[in-house]
């Protein structure tokens, strides 16, 4: 009653309802030994506060430390954080610090003694809980108001190094979690990251030092496809000979045991059931120390695995910028936080940032320019409206989004997106404002005419995570359903009779398109090629490809396979799309297939036209014969549909839905393949005669 009362701001019958129950349990329990007075003081406390009554607030809390027999450090600390709430809404930020700080040292082992500034660190015996990361959260955010009163950068170099040890703690805690529990937490607390970010930048801008770019940086990309990269350096370890199935079954095993006993704990935590909280905390603590013996000895015998499996630092911005000088590419990687969207630039000399503030004005502009290029020109009845305001947005975006008239000196530009972004597709961009006619869309500066695009999760997946080398039966597979009695999709045949002209593979049309077979081929295969229907489904957040007899492919299906391709090409409508959650990015469709191993994965945006969609294939597979790069080939296929087309069907609709999404590594495969190698045996010999065999007739004809 007396929570119901508190709920309808009733404070005075919420008050009385209180009192009634400490009575009851004083009936009960006259020494006051049960947890339930510290359950009803806690709601007292947080009522007083909540209709600011900090006197009356004051002596419950007085009253709850010196009246409650056998109090648990847990009820006090709990005390602590209702303070910490208060204070910080009401902006006494030196009271917030302190009582944040006081319920951490309750919390948190070996920080009994610790000064205000000390940042609070994990180790294998902390068990992390959420109410803890929400303390070292609101005491950053105090830290670095009160920065922002004295200027005096201790406290903004404190409010940082609490944000990142916070983001530390969200990492330790997701771990103990399952997927789902996971996605969970770092939606929660996802802000962390970019509460950092901000910390830094004011430090970066007051005190010009490379230290605090580093920082942007690891903060961005810790943020970014955590789940991804967990996933698939799994799969690259596995693929290690030499590690004992029984070690690998053990490691897993103990995952698994943490997962359950942890989640054990947490429950036990909220449910404020101590006695069965600490049985759960000595059982996880226990099966910690024996996880920690299995890394040390895996470690110590089997270091390549272990290096592949427990490998989570980001990649330095030297190592990145040392990929960049191969092929002379540039690097752009975003960040979207619920305030600031950050926007890294790396090039193979530089690192430069800036901050778009207005994000909610950014998400609109892309929600409008989305709308425009994804719906058709000719059915639109205000084609001059729509082409004045494509021109607007398309070039406001590039400046806001890349920021840069230098940028079409890269022949490569690396793309990771981020939140709203996904999906997004920036080649339709312009670079500049160009004066033409009316409805000219083959006459507009895009992005895709000076730079190829490939899309990244993130700089680690991209730059690391390299394509293992495997045999493969075959060059290509393609599956081409029938939906209807002699019917097929518009197109879809001969598009995949394009590769069969050019590589060595195998065909599945109509009742051979089956589930069945793609099963017994996906891992035999260097490129998928998948002609059919996609779905994409807002409501529930699922996708699918329809095979032959309506059998479905969706995208939880493909997780659980292993798909060892190095190009993937859907060729179906909406593969692109997903929901967007933080720490993983779009879970598409062609997501799902890079879950499963594939490198690079084509993917579509939004429906493409089939008459379009067999030209740009066509193109696009012809490069890939005569061994251009993969991002290079779209771009040339996207190139050459712009600039031969009629001024409408240049139009963004056309063409600006394929992207690709991959890794660092390329495919070489089909005639290419053979004419490289016989490139490169001639020069072999031509330099060994030039080095050998002209030296030796010299020297027989002066003998």
């Amino acid at each position: 009653m007396g929570n119901a009362y508190s709920n309808i701001n009733q404070t005075d019958s919420a008050i009385y309802h209180f009192k009634c129950g400490l009575s009851v349990l004083d009936e009960f329990y006259p020494n006051r030994n049960n947890k339930n007075y510290a359950k009803v003081y806690g709601q007292m406390l947080k009522l007083y506060f909540k209709q600011n009554l900090k006197k009356q607030a004051n002596q419950i809390f007085n009253t709850a430390k010196n009246e409650i027999k056998n109090q648990e450090q847990y009820d006090i600390a709990r005390y602590y954080e209702i303070y910490t709430k208060y204070f910080l809404e009401n902006k006494y930020y030196d009271s917030a610090s302190y009582y944040a700080h006081q319920a951490l040292k309750l919390n948190l082992l070996e920080y009994k003694d610790a000064s205000l500034f000390m940042v609070p660190s994990i180790h294998s015996k902390q068990i992390i809980t959420p109410s803890i990361i929400k303390l070292v959260q609101s005491k950053a955010q105090a830290l670095l108001e009160i920065y922002k009163i004295n200027q005096d950068t201790i406290y903004l170099k404190a409010a940082l190094n609490h944000f990142i040890a916070g983001c530390d703690m969200l990492e330790e805690l997701m771990r103990g979690f399952s997927h789902v529990g996971s996605n969970n937490m770092l939606s929660k607390f996802a802000v962390l990251y970019e509460q950092g970010m901000s910390c830094a930048a004011l430090l970066d801008k007051k005190l010009k030092t490379d230290q605090y770019k580093r920082i942007i940086h690891n903060l961005a990309e810790r943020s970014k496809s955590i789940f991804y990269l967990q996933s698939i350096q799994q799969q690259r370890a596995m693929q290690f000979y030499g590690v004992p199935d029984s070690l690998v079954r053990k490691h897993r095993y103990l995952q698994a045991q943490l997962v359950f006993l942890e989640k054990n704990y947490h429950q036990a935590i909220e449910k404020k059931q101590l006695e069965d909280s600490e049985k759960w905390h000595q059982k996880t603590l226990l099966t910690y120390d024996k996880l920690d013996s299995l890394k040390a000895y895996i470690k110590k015998n089997h270091p390549s695995y272990y290096t592949i499996r427990y490998n989570n630092k980001p990649l330095t911005i030297k190592h990145i910028q040392k990929k960049l000088q191969l092929d002379s590419s540039i690097f752009v990687n975003y960040f979207w936080g619920e305030k600031n969207l950050f926007v890294i630039h790396y090039s193979p000399t530089r690192v430069n940032y800036f901050i778009v503030k207005n994000i909610d004005t950014m998400k609109q502009m892309l929600d409008s320019l989305t709308i425009l290029v994804s719906t058709p020109p000719f059915t639109s009845k205000h084609a001059q409206d729509d082409w004045n305001s494509f021109q607007n947005l398309s070039h406001a975006l590039f400046q806001k989004l890349l920021g840069s008239n230098n940028i079409s000196k890269w022949p490569k530009l690396i793309i990771s997106p981020d939140g709203h972004l996904h999906n997004f597709p920036f080649e339709l961009l312009t670079i500049s404002k160009k004066s033409v006619g009316d409805n000219q869309y083959n006459k507009l500066d895009y992005l895709v005419l000076s730079n190829a695009v490939k899309y990244a999760y993130s700089a680690k997946t991209f730059f690391e995570q390299k394509h293992i080398n495997q045999k493969y039966l075959k060059d290509y597979v393609a599956f081409a359903p029938i939906y209807s009695r002699d019917k097929i999709l518009p197109n879809t045949k001969e598009e995949i009779n394009l590769i069969a002209n050019k590589f060595k593979g195998q065909q599945y049309i109509g009742n051979e398109a089956t589930l069945t077979n793609f099963h017994k081929v996906h891992q035999q295969c260097r490129m998928i090629h998948l002609a059919m229907h996609g779905y994409w489904n807002s409501e529930t957040y699922t996708s699918k490809l329809i095979f032959q007899h309506g059998s479905a492919l969706n995208n939880q299906d493909i997780y659980n396979l292993h798909i060892p391709a190095e190009l993937v090409v859907l060729s179906a409508c909406n593969t692109a799309k997903g929901i967007v959650l933080p720490g993983e990015g779009a879970l598409s469709l062609g997501k799902a297939f890079q879950y499963a191993g594939c490198a690079n994965v084509m993917m579509s945006q939004w429906k493409l036209p089939d008459q379009t969609a067999l030209k740009l294939m066509g193109s696009f597979y012809k490069s890939i014969e005569q061994g251009i790069t993969i991002e290079k080939a779209l771009a040339n296929a996207k190139r050459a549909h712009i600039l031969h087309q009629d001024p409408l069907l240049a139009h963004p609709f056309y063409w600006a839905p394929l992207v690709l999404y991959g890794n660092h590594s390329d495919v070489y495969t089909g005639k290419s393949d053979w004419f490289h190698w016989k490139y490169f045996v001639g020069l072999s010999i031509i330099t060994l005669l030039v080095l050998v065999y002209f030296p030796l007739k010299r020297r027989s004809q002066r003998k």
